[in-house]
């Protein structure tokens, strides 16, 4: 089986591409930009095949996509200097791929889509939202990642397009989490909504979720979130973050006009000293100041039964070790 990631240099493709190497079942093709850093890749990118090229470029797409059985796109941008890049990659990229894909691929088995639980937005209430509810994105990004959908499924009648919504993904490499780390060694976390409720991912378990799907025979144009199934309040994610650190955390809020004004000037400040997207902006912002972020995940265990999510406090313990022993912390 030949299966082609986007985006294989990301903290999620990275993931999926190691993961995939590591079973020895399939053949591995990565398509990656010239400039991207394979730091997270190097321990196998000699056991994969890599193409060069960009969503945004339809005529790099023609070769990797010939001869995949299984396309796992994980390209994207989650932050951006300008907001017209959100859409640029995110929603016209993924375009450019199905097209190219029905022109030149007649024979692919699964395309399967890493979207976002930010495309289908927050919740009003305490209720969880259920994958064919209306879908309300509060970003530019979630915004994007909902057009990639609906793009995607024009297509649901010629290809087998699988659509995943991870929540607030964290692991091993992730930058945000990394952040929240920093912060709860030094005894806070920070909130922008005083009733705050949220899931997580572990990525470990999207990969895992992906590695099922791509071996499934019974799934056929869903779309699943992926999250842990308990939701988590301001106050568990303190007390969970304490027994992780070890340290006594309080909960600090940020009004959402403070918050705005420090995102803001955050982005000038990144764009002009080191010509980059800010870790925090007001894209960012905009879901952090929603008070439920909440998915009905049980789903997809319907089609994967043996499939399990790991418990936040276990998830978390994991990473933190991780930081620690490569000096992130």
């Amino acid at each position: 089986m030949n299966i082609l990631v986007t985006g294989a240099n990301g903290f999620i493709g990275s993931s999926i591409v190691n993961k995939l190497v590591e079973t020895k079942q399939c053949n591995v093709k990565i398509l990656i930009r010239k400039t991207s850093n394979i730091e997270r890749l190097k321990e196998n990118i000699d056991k994969v095949k890599i193409f060069y090229g960009d969503v945004r470029d339809k005529e790099s797409l023609i070769e990797p996509v010939k001869s995949a059985d299984v396309i796992i796109h994980s390209a994207a941008v989650l932050r951006c200097i300008e907001d017209k890049t959100y859409y640029d990659v995110n929603y016209l990229g993924t375009k450019n791929l199905v097209e190219t894909i029905v022109k030149h691929n007649h024979n692919l088995k699964k395309f399967i889509f890493l979207s976002s639980q930010a495309a289908a937005g927050p919740c009003e209430f305490l209720n969880f939202k259920s994958s064919d509810e209306n879908c309300t994105p509060v970003s530019h990004y979630g915004k994007s990642k909902l057009l990639a959908e609906q793009e995607l499924k024009k297509y649901s009648n010629k290809i087998n397009i699988i659509i995943l919504r991870p929540a607030a993904v964290y692991g091993p490499y992730d930058k945000d989490m990394f952040i929240y780390f920093k912060l709860a060694e030094n005894g806070i976390i920070p909130t922008f909504s005083k009733e705050f409720y949220i899931q997580f991912t572990y990525v470990y378990d999207l990969i895992n979720a992906i590695e099922k799907i791509v071996n499934s025979d019974n799934i056929y144009n869903k779309t699943f979130f992926v999250a842990e199934d308990k939701c988590y309040s301001i106050d568990e994610i303190k007390e969970t973050f304490e027994k992780v650190v070890n340290k006594k955390i309080k909960i600090v809020y940020i009004p959402y006009l403070f918050g705005y004004i420090a995102a803001y000037l955050n982005e000038k400040f990144y764009k002009v000293v080191y010509k980059k997207p800010s870790e925090f902006n007001r894209d960012k912002l905009a879901e952090l100041s929603k008070s439920y972020w909440l998915c009905q995940s049980s789903e997809l265990k319907n089609y994967l039964p043996d499939f399990s999510y790991t418990s936040l406090i276990v998830g978390l313990k994991e990473t933190y070790l991780w930081y620690k022993q490569n000096n992130w912390l």
